[in-house]
């Protein structure tokens, strides 16, 4: 049964020569994987990230439209005057608050929308530096592993 054993291992220690199974081998399996797993993070980062462009791209579209409509209400609010509105003096002076609380409203609201625009574009700004600092993690890790 002796020999049975040894013959076993023998053949074993053949498979896992050709394998390169031994210690050596398997370390060097382990840093592949963790290459690897880096490579594909990359990759769904670089995805993500365009993911993201995209999604501020479609961001700023709707929000530049809005501002565009919130613009010309504005200039609407400033033209919103009938004859009717100032037909006397008492007509005038009931008029006046109404007119400048449309323009105040329109005036906010153009704010608002510049204001998310604004903030909107610093967001992405971060969400792409985060993602581009995952991604030089990632590189680096690579790097060290590969031994450049």
């Amino acid at each position: 049964m002796s020999t049975q054993t040894t013959k076993k291992l023998s053949i074993v220690e053949k498979i896992m020569r050709k394998l390169q199974l031994g210690d050596e081998g398997k370390i060097g399996s382990f840093f592949e994987k963790q290459v690897d797993k880096s490579r594909k993070a990359i990759r769904d980062l670089n995805r993500n990230k365009e993911t993201l462009k995209n999604r501020y791209e479609d961001d700023v579209t709707d929000l530049k439209d809005k501002l565009q409509d919130a613009q010309e209400a504005l200039n609407d609010a400033y033209e919103n005057v009938t004859p009717e509105d100032v037909k006397s003096n008492a007509a005038m002076l009931e008029f006046e608050s109404t007119y400048w609380a449309g323009v105040k409203s329109a005036k906010r609201e153009v704010e608002r929308l510049e204001k998310a625009l604004e903030n909107r574009e610093e967001t992405h700004k971060e969400e792409i530096e985060a993602v581009d600092k995952e991604v030089a993690a990632h590189q680096e890790r690579m790097d060290i592993l590969k031994g450049k």
